[in-house]
């Protein structure tokens, strides 16, 4: 794979020296906290964050110099979200996040719920998968997402939450392929444990999507 990767076209835009703003030249850094590997149900962490900052080379000297004074930080070298814990020390980080902060509008994190994102692809890798067959495109004007919204948001209450969690932890079994102790989850079992849900769902709105779900064994066996 490395071999695919090398080559004039994945190296043109490499810089060899610092980067500027005003030549517009700027690098992205992106950090995960939160990933404890694809299975994504019963996991030590239930939220998965991710953080980006689009800076130059000049820029994020500049930061981290004013950083260590304002936070009065001499140690370690490398800077981590734990040295700023105490209460002076996250308000030095929340001034420079904030509007007018030096990363203003240069960062962003996004929080994951993980049993959210499970739901929503319980959306995308089945029923829109048989949506889009019969011509229908799920995304349109957002109804993927109201339907996963839908099933997250109401699933504990229509299912009890032993029966949500039943079906998202199914879902990630089957789609992980082979789980930590070697075992599979079949197309079989993903459709019985929907239809079980289905037989127990006493909420109408749940009750149609996982009676949609029903209908997508052709799309769920493996290619």
């Amino acid at each position: 794979m490395s071999a695919l990767l090398s080559g004039p076209a994945y190296v043109r835009h490499n810089q060899g020296g610092t980067t500027r703003d005003a030549a517009g030249l700027r690098w992205v850094a992106a950090d995960e906290a939160g990933w404890d590997s694809e299975q994504l149900y019963d996991r030590a962490d239930r939220y998965l964050s991710i953080g980006s900052l689009a800076v130059d080379d000049e820029t994020a000297a500049e930061i981290t110099g004013q950083l260590r004074r304002d936070a009065r930080l001499t140690q370690p070298p490398e800077l981590k979200f734990t040295h700023f814990k105490a209460d002076t020390r996250i308000q030095v980080l929340a001034d420079l996040l904030g509007p007018d902060g030096a990363l203003s509008g240069r960062a962003r994190v996004d929080l994951v719920d993980k049993h959210f994102f499970v739901t929503a692809k319980i959306i995308d890798l089945l029923l829109e998968e048989e949506a889009h067959a019969r011509g229908i495109n799920l995304h349109e004007g957002g109804r993927a997402r109201q339907m996963a919204w839908t099933l997250f948001n109401q699933g504990p209450r229509a299912l009890g939450t032993d029966g949500f969690n039943r079906v998202i932890a199914t879902m990630v079994g089957f789609a992980s392929g082979r789980n930590h102790d070697g075992s599979t989850v079949s197309v079989d079992a993903l459709l019985a444990e929907i239809r079980q849900a289905f037989s127990r769902a006493h909420r109408r709105q749940v009750s149609d999507v996982l009676q949609d779900l029903l209908r997508t064994r052709e799309h769920a066996v493996p290619p």
